[in-house]
Formats: structure tokens, C-alpha cells, sequence
């Protein structure tokens, strides 16, 4: 072996060699400058309203959300820091410290298995420059970065069992333990494929414990994701396609079909590079996508049949087709067909309309084509070996070369939130309330002039903003208007997007049928459908300063707020105090029942609610609407021994559609004396009756089952863990 060999094989050379590779595609945009806003939205603003454990989102009017729960660490991590670190840092480390440390992973792994440690680093370096280019089409870094680094601590695992020729039990805590760093549905589901394969081949060879360990594996998997699993599952069992995914999944699914661009297949063709032919003119574009296969191919062809490596560059090279069909999607010259009857007939199958992020592992097949076609020529052909290396390596740079000045030649920055949306959580919503902010104009998704890359003409970045920032629940963009609007009767016309948007008669009494205290109108808005700025505002501002109803109370450039004067809260009937726990639940007292009472709840309107007996509560009153309505500032929190009415049994009432899409329920007080034990109702001088009850969206029972399963799985694993670190020591000893 050559010194440089020697040199390049050294662990601490190539974890310096990926810092170094990540810093210089990213240097320009250290957060420096305000949130990072390189990929969909920050992750972490102070004050936000999202709540990652909630299976209800008040944002959008109270959709349900049966996969939000896949938040795992990614949506903790950022608070818990918050105190030591600005929250711009940890945006930063987040997204590039986990590329950084898949691609040194990548690295260690391919070299270990090739046995050639300059493979490494062109696997290394492929997976950095290609990740990030795909990033731009594929959105959210944090699925990709980690599901990344996951896939090769899952390489790491089985190169293990490979060498040792047996499984053992760490290995299944292993393999369990890394699905956890997969935090999308679609990459979670592929990633149990894998494991399974790994564990199948691994039994197939012979390896001792084999099927223990798998059964151990697929034991562990299951516990440690109980969290979203239990919910996700029993969600999908009782709902539709439609249902799915946030409410809205064919609305959705339907628009991306009808007006993106990013679903047909020329544009998916260049994933390796998609910006490459505006970067480059047009003379460079598909260089990664087929430049990968065709190498292949070529090696393939001309290398003797039997040359170790071989079986593994064919299978990759077919796995990379696959993968390639798979993410051109519904809109495939062969795929499309299928893919569609599957999205009609197949229960779930709703959860693929992220068939985009297929693209990820067209990319790492196409790793896997180069360093396979690169181990075949270092077996047949040694000396063409390192003059194959340079010229890949040349290859990969000269297709890359505008992410190496380190903002994407001037396609990726680090944006500034403007100060005046820290002012508006200060000083408007940042209340003891709760109300919904419904913002124009709506664009197919959320973006702003603030936030939008420099080079809009290689893409056009969008980020979550409202919906993550805001200190209320926002109703705004692609989640209102295609749900709404084919729901709602009145909603095409309310929440249409801008370029359809006008106001008509009756536009203000539809508004009056939510809980939209404020309406924001965007003077900083960016269309990502017409790829200019939404300059025509005015007809909004014309409207609501016109309009009696509303009051202007914040005029900056960025946005005007306006607040409605006659707002009402989201609870609506009389002689009622209620407070909302979390999104999922609230707590109602009802006084002076006599006869019947009808309870309006201003949120999607679901069969899931359900009412429960609750002990009385005294709460500090935040607003008095009038005599007989009352909203009580709110406790939020979780009470994960709700898990517990999983086995009760609801209190009965009238559920009926009220304003479109809202709830209403009608009780009577005979009935509700006959359900409840005497001490849970009291009865007034006049026969009426005073009742505290909990209303609960039933999914957030069964996510707080799954949770349960969840932690009590970890702290196992991570007891068992530690017992052994201790016995092993005292073994050495």
C-alpha cells in the first residue's frame, strides 16, 4: 500500500475531509445573517404554535394530522438547544452536521467494503455534492440528511454481521434503534425493506441466530414507532385516501399534478443536477443522471463475466432504473397508468404522493453504479484504475462545480425574517386567545421575497414560515384553498388562490363563520407559480380598510393587519367556559343545562371528537365574549394517561355540520344525567345542571398509547445497553 494510501485510510482524514467538503459548499450561508432558510422552513422560532405531539393542527381550521407524530427528535432537539446556542446554529449543524457525518460514514463503510479507501472518498464526495443538488427538488434536507446517514449506519450494521458471520442481539437493537433517525413515512417504510433484506440475506447465508435476530428486530421496530404507528395505522384503516394526508390529500394531489412542474419527467430526469441546465446553458444538463448508468453499463459490458463485483454493479444499475421510474410518478410514460389505479383502489396509498422522494435512492443507486463500476476496473484492470478514479472524480466536480464557491453560485442563502413578524408575535398574537390569522394573497405554496433564493431562475426556494412561526394557528396557501374550496360551499370563492382571488358579496359573513380574529395581507409575498412577487395587493387592502368590520392595527412593508372588531372565538354557544389544552383537547364547563344545548366548535369538522366526563377545573378567565360565553387562557399541555379512554366510552350527542365545515353538538340534560355519576354534574336551585366534560380527538388517545410503547421500549433498550457496557468492563477487569 502507497503512503497515500496509508494516509487517505486514516479515520481522522476523512472525517476531517467531509467537514471540510461540507463547510465549502456551505460557508457562505453560516447562520450569520438570521434563520437559515435553506430548505422548507426553520427549525426553530421562539414562540411558535406548532405542536409536534398533537394528531389535530388548528392551523388550516383543525385538519387532522395522522403522520405528523413522525417528528422525532429533529422537532426537540432545536428547543432544547435554544438556551445555549442561537436557534440560527442549530438550523445549521441540523442539516449540514448530519450531511457531514453521513458522508464520513459512507465513507468509513465503502472503504471497509471494497477495500479500497480512495472509493470512499468518491463516495463521500458524491453523496455531498449530489445530495445537496437534490435537495432542490426533493424538499425538506432533514428527511434526506438523515435518512442518508440512516441507510449507512444500516451499511455499517450489516458489514458488521457479514464479517462476524453471526447476529446477535445488539445487532437487532442496532437496526431498530437506526430507524429512528428516518423521519419521513415513505423513507421509513423503504428503510424497514432494507433491514428486512439485510437480516433475509443474512439467514439465506447461514449466519448463526439469523432468525432470532430478525424476529427481535421486527419485535423492537414496531415498539420503538408505536408513537405514530398506532395512530397512523388505525387512521388509515378508518379513513380514505382523502383523509389521509392532512385532510386534503386528493385536493393536493390533484394541484401538484395540474401546476408544478417538478412532477413531470423531463424535469426529474436531471435530478442528479436539476439547475444544471440554466447553471450551465443548456450544455450540461442529465450529466449525473446518465453519466452514473452509463459508466456502468460501459464497465459492465466490457469486463469477463465472473470478475468479482460484477452481480453487484448489474443489480445496481437496475435498482437505479427502478428508482428513476418510480420517481417520475403519476406522470411516467410506464409507471403513470399504475400508479394512478394504485392511488384510486389501494387503501393508504395516498401516503405516495411524496413519490418524489424515490428520487433519493435513484441518487444513492447511482453512488453505488460508480464505486461498483470503479471496484470491477481496480479488479480487471488495475492499472486503468487510478486514471478511472481522476476522471470520475473530474466528472463529479465539473457537473457540481457551482455548489463549491459555497452558496450554490449565489442559488442558496441564509434569510433574514424581518422584524416587523417578531413584532406581530409581540404585540397581536402572542395572547392568552386563541383565534386563527387567515392571510392573503394565497399562492400554491408559501414563499416570500425575503426568503426566496438569489437565483430564482435554478429554483425557487419556499419555506413553512406562517405555519411554524406564528404564535396562533395561520390559515393560509395550498392546505386551505384546495380543502376548503371543494368542501366548503363557500370556500372557492374565500380561499381562492390570488390569481382567481376577488372579493364578492358576502365575502365578510363568510370570514364571520371561522375564528379568524386577524386577516394579514402580504405585501411581501412571492408567487412560486408565476416566479415574480405578488404586487397586486391593493385590492385586498382596499377591501378590509373599506370595510366596517375590520380596524387596521399594523401597516409596515411588510405586511397590514387588520382586525376583526366583532371577532368570536372558536367555541361558540351560551352559558359555556372552555379552554383549550392542546389542539387535539379542550375542556368544557357547561352551565345552567335545562332541556338542550347546542356547543358549535369552530374546527374541521370530524367524527373522531368525542366527549368525555371531566372533574370541575377553575381557570383564569382570558375573555369574556359576553354573560354567557367565556374563554379561560390556555393550559397547554399532554396528559399521556388519556391513553386510558381508549377503553371508555363517549358520552352520546347530536353531531351535525354547521358553516361548511365546523362541528356542533346538541345535548340535552335528562340524557346527560343519566350517563354521568351524580358527582359529576351538579344540579342548581332550578333543576339545571352544571357539567365539566373533555372533548378529545380520539386519534391523540391512541398516539399516547403508542407513546407509552414508545418510551418504555427506549429506556429498555437503553438500560440494556448500559448493563452491557458495565459487564464488559467488568470482564476486561
Amino acid at each position: 500500500m502507497s503512503s497515500l494510501a496509508r494516509w487517505s485510510a486514516r479515520r481522522p482524514v476523512g472525517a476531517v475531509y467531509c467537514i471540510v467538503l461540507v463547510l465549502a459548499i456551505s460557508y457562505r450561508v453560516l447562520p450569520t445573517a438570521g434563520i437559515l432558510a435553506y430548505g422548507d422552513y426553520p427549525y426553530f422560532w421562539p414562540g411558535r404554535a406548532f405542536d409536534p405531539l398533537s394528531t389535530m393542527q388548528a392551523s388550516f381550521f383543525g385538519l387532522p394530522r395522522p403522520t405528523a407524530m413522525f417528528v422525532t427528535w429533529l422537532a426537540f432537539v432545536p428547543a432544547a438547544l435554544s438556551r445555549v446556542m442561537p436557534h440560527e446554529l442549530i438550523a445549521y449543524l441540523l442539516i449540514f452536521g448530519m450531511l457531514a457525518l453521513a458522508a464520513f460514514v459512507w465513507l468509513d463503510v465503502t472503504r471497509r467494503i471494497t477495500g479500497h479507501a480512495e472509493l470512499g472518498y468518491v463516495a463521500a464526495t458524491m453523496l455531498v455534492l449530489s445530495t445537496v443538488t437534490m435537495e432542490h427538488l426533493v424538499i425538506q434536507p432533514s428527511h434526506i440528511f438523515a435518512t442518508m446517514l440512516a441507510l449507512a449506519l444500516l451499511a455499517h450494521v450489516a458489514l458488521e454481521i457479514a464479517h462476524s458471520r453471526a447476529c446477535t442481539t445488539g445487532n437487532a437493537v442496532q437496526l431498530a434503534l437506526v430507524t429512528l433517525l428516518v423521519t419521513h413515512p415513505l423513507f421509513w417504510a423503504v428503510h424497514v425493506a432494507l433491514t428486512a433484506a439485510v437480516l433475509i440475506v443474512a439467514i439465506y447465508l447461514g449466519h448463526t441466530r439469523g432468525i432470532r435476530t430478525a424476529l427481535l428486530t421486527f419485535l423492537l421496530i414496531p415498539l420503538l414507532h408505536a408513537f405514530w404507528l398506532v395512530p397512523f395505522i388505525l387512521t388509515t384503516l378508518t379513513s380514505t385516501n382523502d383523509v389521509i394526508f392532512n385532510g386534503a390529500q386528493d385536493a393536493i394531489f390533484e394541484e401538484l399534478r395540474r401546476t408544478t412542474t417538478y412532477v413531470s419527467a423531463s424535469t426529474f430526469l436531471q435530478m442528479g443536477g436539476a439547475w444544471q441546465a440554466t447553471v450551465y446553458g443548456g450544455q450540461l444538463p442529465y450529466a449525473l443522471t446518465f453519466g452514473a448508468p452509463a459508466l456502468g453499463a460501459i464497465v459492465l459490458a466490457s469486463s469477463v463475466r465472473g470478475t468479482r463485483g460484477r452481480g453487484v454493479l448489474a443489480a445496481s444499475i437496475a435498482v437505479y432504473i427502478a428508482c428513476v421510474l418510480l420517481t417520475l410518478g403519476p406522470n411516467a410514460p410506464l409507471i403513470g397508468p399504475i400508479w394512478n389505479f394504485a392511488y384510486a383502489h389501494v387503501p393508504g396509498f395516498g401516503l405516495l404522493r411524496h413519490f418524489t422522494r424515490l428520487a433519493t435512492y435513484a441518487q444513492l443507486a447511482s453512488i453505488v453504479v460508480v464505486i461498483a463500476s470503479l471496484a470491477v476496473v481496480a479488479e480487471q484492470r488495475p492499472r486503468a484504475y487510478r486514471l478511472a478514479i481522476a476522471l470520475v472524480l473530474a466528472a463529479i466536480f465539473a457537473t457540481q462545480w457551482p455548489l463549491l464557491n459555497g452558496n450554490a453560485n449565489g442559488a442558496m442563502g441564509a434569510a433574514r425574517i424581518p422584524r416587523a413578524y417578531e413584532e406581530l408575535n409581540a404585540r397581536f398574537l402572542d395572547t392568552p386567545e386563541d383565534f386563527t390569522v387567515v392571510t392573503y394573497p394565497a399562492t400554491g405554496y408559501e414563499a416570500y421575497v425575503w426568503s426566496i433564493n438569489p437565483r430564482t431562475d435554478v429554483f425557487r426556494q419556499f419555506i413553512y414560515f406562517q405555519e411554524l412561526a406564528f404564535a396562533k394557528p395561520v390559515a393560509f396557501n395550498r392546505y386551505v384553498a384546495p380543502e376548503l374550496s371543494t368542501s366548503i360551499p363557500w370556500g372557492a370563492q374565500a380561499f381562492a388562490y390570488d390569481s382567481t382571488f376577488a372579493a364578492y358579496p358576502g365575502f365578510d359573513d363568510d370570514l364571520a363563520k371561522t375564528d379568524a380574529r386577524y386577516v394579514l395581507v402580504h405585501r411581501d409575498a412571492y408567487d412560486l407559480g408565476t416566479g415574480a412577487p405578488v404586487t397586486d395587493v391593493q385590492r385586498y387592502t382596499d377591501y378590509f380598510e373599506h370595510d366596517p368590520a375590520y380596524r387596521l392595527v399594523a401597516d409596515n412593508d411588510s405586511y397590514a393587519l387588520y382586525e376583526r372588531i366583532a371577532y368570536l372565538p372558536r367555541i361558540r354557544g351560551e352559558q359555556i367556559t372552555f379552554q383549550r389544552l392542546n389542539d387535539a383537547t379542550y375542556r368544557f364547563t357547561l352551565r345552567q343545562v335545562s332541556g338542550s344545548r347546542t356547543v358549535r366548535f369552530l374546527q374541521h369538522f370530524n367524527t373522531d371528537w368525542a366527549w368525555y366526563p371531566d372533574s370541575p377545573h377553575t381557570c383564569e378567565p382570558a375573555r369574556t365574549f359576553d354573560e354567557h360565553l367565556v374563554e379561560c387562557r390556555p393550559d397547554v399541555h399532554h396528559e399521556v394517561l388519556d391513553a386510558m379512554r381508549m377503553v371508555q366510552h363517549p358520552l352520546a350527542a347530536q353531531h351535525t355540520l354547521v358553516n361548511g365545515y365546523a362541528n356542533a353538538w346538541t345535548f340535552d340534560s335528562p340524557s346527560l344525567e343519566r350517563r354521568l355519576a351524580p358527582s359529576e354534574y351538579v344540579t342548581n336551585a332550578d333543576s339545571s345542571i352544571d357539567v365539566t366534560l373533555l372533548l378529545q380527538y380520539r386519534p391523540q388517545q391512541w398516539f399516547y398509547a403508542g407513546l407509552i410503547v414508545s418510551v418504555t421500549t427506549a429506556s429498555a433498550l437503553v438500560a440494556l445497553g448500559l448493563t452491557s457496557i458495565v459487564r464488559a468492563r467488568a470482564r476486561a477487569t
